[in-house]
């Protein structure tokens, strides 16, 4: 099969173990693109999270973003959008705040976080995964009156929750998964994500698939975590970091390399110029 597209995780996947790009995977995507293969980084982050090593990447042209809410073409601007309505977001925050949680809510490509909730001990106190805090502290919007702010918003990206008590995740987890409108995965211990129904990375695949008049047949995708399951579900072939949880090693097509060992360029070699 001649592969014409690559879904690409980031966290754990793209980024090695510090958060960054080997100078390895930097060459193989401008290789990708010279050989004719799009080169899509597919993450849970919003756009403005997404580094500007990434983002302003000559040989990218598409990111996926938000969990698949949206497809963003950055030549023409053009959004391809599975957003929440405003009474579903709504509904989900309600819940969410009765809760001890610290949320996140990814709109119109900005991450907002309430300006009182915006500490290391915050983070701290309700197990925000480090990279994440690190993230919020970095890219987001400290908001203020979050919760009013927030309840106001149509077209909700994704909303992130960590919680101060597993057992609580657990019982929201339940109660949100009843709800068929909407898709609910995470990304690490403590977490949530929560997007529209239509909205995961695989279904945005299919959608940028499409787009490009690429089979499916003929794109990859690659990823760590729960939230890139339906993404490599998706794919043409479905590839597992090695680091992988082993929900997304069991649904994989295969497993590969370490996020340590230039998983692009190690893709690239073996999948692509075979």
């Amino acid at each position: 099969m001649k592969y014409k597209l690559i879904g690409c995780d980031l966290d754990g996947t793209l980024f090695n173990s510090d958060g960054e790009i080997s100078v390895e995977n930097g060459k193989a995507i401008d290789e990708l693109a010279r050989l004719g293969v799009h080169f899509v980084p597919s993450s849970g982050r919003t756009f403005s999270d997404i580094p500007e090593a990434v983002r302003n990447h000559p040989s990218v042209r598409y990111i996926i973003h938000s969990n698949g809410a949206v497809v963003f073409d950055k030549q023409t601007g053009e959004r391809i959008s599975f957003c929440m309505p405003k009474e579903l977001s709504r509904a989900v925050l309600s819940l969410l705040f009765s809760f001890e949680t610290h949320l996140s809510v990814r709109y119109h490509g900005s991450t907002h976080i309430d300006s009182l909730e915006a500490s290391r001990e915050s983070f701290e106190y309700y197990n925000v995964w480090p990279v994440h805090a690190e993230l919020l502290n970095c890219y987001a919007a400290l908001t203020d009156n979050f919760k009013s702010t927030v309840m106001e918003f149509d077209g909700v990206e994704m909303i992130s929750a960590f919680f101060r008590d597993d057992g609580d995740l657990l019982r929201v987890r339940e109660i949100l998964e009843r709800d068929t409108r909407l898709n609910v995965v995470s990304a690490c211990p403590y977490n949530l994500e929560i997007t529209f129904s239509k909205a995961d990375k695989g279904d945005a695949l299919r959608a940028l698939a499409e787009k490009l008049s690429i089979p499916i047949n003929a794109t990859i995708a690659v990823g760590d975590s729960e939230n890139d399951i339906s993404m490599i579900k998706a794919a043409g072939l479905g590839l597992a970091m090695k680091n992988a949880v082993d929900k997304v090693k069991d649904c994989a097509d295969e497993t590969i390399c370490h996020c340590d060992n230039h998983a692009v360029k190690f893709i690239k070699e073996k999948y692509i110029e075979r």
